[in-house]
């Protein structure tokens, strides 16, 4: 079980011609990494880590890891035509969110907490680190996210996906779809999104947000 989600999306990935793929089984950070390897002209790359010991979110915010295996720390870095805006990152978890409503839609009570958090029941399941970089007119997008699937910190305000969803099985058997569905909603909500904020998704997105307090 310490291995399934690890070693099943290095697989999913190791398996598309879109990402050159990088796997750890620690790190410092996911999204450090990508900064250091990433050139600004170079293809799409992914990283993944079992662990990683400098987690980080919006901020000084830090994401914890529990290291036991049942957390996913992985960094999407892909070249970008425009100056990444704020927005993105909004966009971004629109489209996680929507990943994790189609896979498991007993998730009921998902939100957003703006600007980079996914909540289940006002605690916090998933958290996005966007990040760019910059040469002349060449830019880079850095997705970074933390996402807690069968483990969490042992914190009040954190939760994991199993304990709404229950059964391991069923979010082993979906994992490879959430994958599947993360890919194509992030590309989607992205384009659509590149350099404004679509009335639409801007319409979807405040429907979903939460206020929770802020020290969380």
């Amino acid at each position: 079980m310490e291995s399934f989600f690890f070693d099943t999306t290095f697989k999913f990935y190791e398996q598309s011609t879109d990402w050159t793929v990088f796997a750890f089984q620690k790190i410092d950070s996911t999204n450090n990494e990508a900064k250091k390897i990433s050139s600004l002209n170079q293809p799409p790359h992914f990283f993944l880590a079992k662990s990683q010991t400098q987690g980080r979110g919006q901020g000084e915010n830090t994401w914890l890891d529990v290291n036991k295996g049942g957390q996913l720390f992985a960094t999407w870095s892909e070249q970008w035509p425009t100056p990444p805006q704020p927005h993105l990152t909004l966009v971004i978890g629109l489209a996680l969110y929507k990943a994790l409503k189609k896979n498991w839609p007993q998730l009921i009570h998902l939100n957003i907490k703006p600007p980079n958090d996914i909540y289940i029941d006002n605690k916090k399941i998933g958290g996005i680190l966007t990040e760019s970089l910059q040469q002349g007119s060449l830019y880079r997008l850095i997705i970074g996210l933390g996402l807690n699937i069968t483990e969490k910190p042992s914190l009040e305000i954190a939760t994991d996906l199993i304990s709404s969803v229950t059964e391991i099985e069923s979010i082993k058997r979906n994992w490879i779809s959430f994958l599947s569905d993360w890919e194509a909603f992030r590309k989607i909500e992205l384009l659509k999104n590149i350099k404004t904020l679509h009335p639409g998704t801007k319409t979807e997105l405040e429907s979903l947000f939460i206020k929770v307090p802020t020290n969380n």
